[in-house]
C-alpha cells in the first residue's frame, strides 16, 4: 500500500492544484468508474482518484471490484467533509489505506504532503 501511495504522490499533487468547484447533490459513482475506466491505456499503472462524501446514488460495489481485481486499477478515495460515509468509502477502494480524509476542500494540499 506505501508503495501505492508514494507511486500515486505525482498524480495526487497534480490533481489537488486543479481548481474544483463545490458540487453539491446526487452522485453517481458507479456511472463515473465506467466512464473513467474507457480512457485507460495499457500502461502498467493505473490509478483513479475519487474526491467523494462516500455516498453514491447507484451501487458501485461490482464496478469497484471489477477494477481492482480484474482490471489492476487502485481506486483512492478523498473524502471530504465532517461525515463521510466511511463503509461506501471502503466499497469503492477496497483497502482503509486508500482512503485519505480531508475536514474541508481547503484541506485537499494537506494529503499530497501525508
Amino acid at each position: 500500500i506505501e508503495d501505492v501511495r508514494s507511486d500515486s504522490a505525482p498524480a495526487l499533487h497534480q490533481f489537488f492544484s486543479l481548481w474544483y468547484p463545490t458540487i453539491q447533490g446526487n452522485s453517481k459513482m458507479a456511472y463515473a468508474l465506467t466512464q473513467v475506466r474507457k480512457e485507460f491505456t495499457p500502461d502498467p499503472k493505473k490509478i483513479v482518484i475519487v474526491v467523494t462524501d462516500g455516498e453514491s446514488d447507484d451501487d458501485i460495489t461490482m464496478i469497484s471490484r471489477r477494477m481492482r481485481f480484474a482490471e489492476g486499477i487502485t481506486i483512492i478515495g478523498v473524502s471530504v467533509g465532517i461525515q463521510p460515509n466511511y463503509e461506501g468509502l471502503l466499497r469503492l477502494t477496497g483497502d482503509e489505506n486508500l482512503i485519505l480524509e480531508a475536514q474541508d476542500a481547503s484541506q485537499l494540499h494537506v494529503l499530497v504532503e501525508q
